[in-house]
């Protein structure tokens, strides 16, 4: 029961994820339980709720306990959560904490690859602009998968040399 409650009081993400982070919280709060569970009213003629009151002020510890023991680069996160009108369970935090969590690394990959592509200013054309058009053929798009035009005079995209207005003239208006 003692070690229980020191795991408890020393619970603090550390290095872990949030996933690892929540995984420990849950085991260290099961063992409790299991250890020291909590007193029960059993007489069934209770009115005062006692149950459910005790339920919630566990789970309001353990939420403020979780949310405590996070990394100082969640302090704004862990702010917002606590300033939300209705506190939200501890699953709902944590659903939010990993959000952040991906978000970050999302955001720190592409600031790696962004970082690390130092392709020279030819080869970041598409294999298509690379090889060139030829004989006004039309191209596939590799994002859109749907045949793009080009026009070898005028050296631009959606039409071809067949339809170019600098070689046949613009519309007039009428």
């Amino acid at each position: 029961m003692f070690q229980v409650q020191k795991e408890l009081s020393c619970l603090s993400q550390g290095d872990m994820d949030i996933a690892s982070y929540y995984s420990k919280a849950k085991h260290i709060w099961d063992e409790s339980n299991a250890v020291g569970g909590v007193p029960r009213c059993t007489c069934g003629k209770c009115t005062c709720e006692i149950n459910g009151k005790l339920q919630n002020y566990i789970e309001e510890r353990r939420f403020i306990q979780f949310l405590m023991g996070l990394n100082g680069s969640y302090t704004a996160v862990r702010g917002n959560i606590l300033m939300m009108t209705r506190s939200p369970s501890i699953s709902q935090a944590y659903s939010l904490l990993v959000q952040e969590e991906r978000q970050r690394q999302v955001k720190a990959e592409s600031h790696f690859l962004n970082k690390n592509a130092s392709l020279p200013a030819s080869s970041t054309k598409q294999p298509s602009q690379q090889e060139g058009w030829k004989n006004n053929q039309k191209r596939t798009d590799f994002n859109s998968k749907r045949p793009q035009l080009f026009c070898d005079h005028c050296k631009r995209g959606g039409h071809t040399m067949d339809k170019c207005y600098k070689i046949h003239g613009y519309p007039t208006k009428t």
